[in-house]
């Protein structure tokens, strides 16, 4: 694999999520490799209740002690000026490299930031992954360059440093309209994985029109516990 020998500088970007574990996973194992990671938390992720079920809903809905919650855009919907202190801060950074983590909720949001992006950062390289450009690669390469399918540590690198991602493992591509991609890797070993960063250098959150360091807006007083590696739940539809 022909590589990009520099250190690269990363801005990860994530939705609706300021634990984001997978992403600080992925800016563990960028740090670690010599590179100079960032990330963005783009929207709080607030629950609200609501009166009812909404049946335009953009974002998921529950049922929580007998009352209706909603979340993401449905409840905290960005605004243009939010959207515009993004692409001021991806400006300053001027990476390399641009990393969206997405579900396929996220999806519309994403497409119309990247847009953005890409006028203001042409030579910037645009990569994705997470449950949505792994469930539906097409729909996130429609505004990417190039998708990780299923788990990012064995490819993230590679993403990055290569001067062509498609010779990378779990790499999805868009060629002459075509989905074309590559094997996937092995799973990952557990005993060797990295542990998520959770320093508050380079990592920032987009909320009420304004954008904050995380030493103001994280609390470091609480302490996440995980069980399982990915989501522990059963859903059925």
């Amino acid at each position: 694999m022909s590589v990009l020998q520099e250190c690269r500088k990363v801005v990860l970007i994530n939705f609706y999520d300021r634990t984001c574990v997978s992403t600080r996973i992925l800016y563990s194992i960028l740090k670690g490799a010599g590179h100079e990671p960032y990330l963005i938390i783009f929207k709080d992720d607030r629950i609200t209740v609501i009166d009812s079920f909404k049946k335009d809903n953009l974002y998921y809905q529950t049922i929580f002690h007998n009352e209706f919650n909603g979340c993401g855009e449905d409840v905290n919907p960005p605004t243009e000026r939010e959207i515009d202190i993004l692409i001021k801060k991806m400006v300053e950074i001027n990476p390399d490299v641009i990393g969206i983590s997405a579900r396929s909720v996220a999806k519309d949001i994403s497409k119309r930031i990247v847009s953005k992006l890409r006028k203001v950062l042409p030579k910037v390289r645009y990569i994705g992954g997470g449950y949505g450009p792994t469930v539906e690669p097409e729909k996130f390469l429609e505004f990417l360059d190039f998708v990780c399918l299923g788990e990012g540590d064995e490819c993230i690198l590679g993403m990055v440093i290569s001067k062509d991602p498609r010779e990378v493992n779990n790499v999805a591509w868009l060629e002459n309209g075509k989905l074309l991609y590559n094997k996937l890797a092995k799973g990952v070993n557990l005993n060797e994985a990295a542990y998520p960063n959770w320093d508050l250098d380079n990592k920032y959150m987009v909320e009420d029109n304004a954008i904050k360091s995380f030493e103001d807006v994280y609390d470091i007083t609480a302490y996440d516990i995980f069980a399982s590696r990915g989501c522990p739940a059963g859903c059925t539809y």
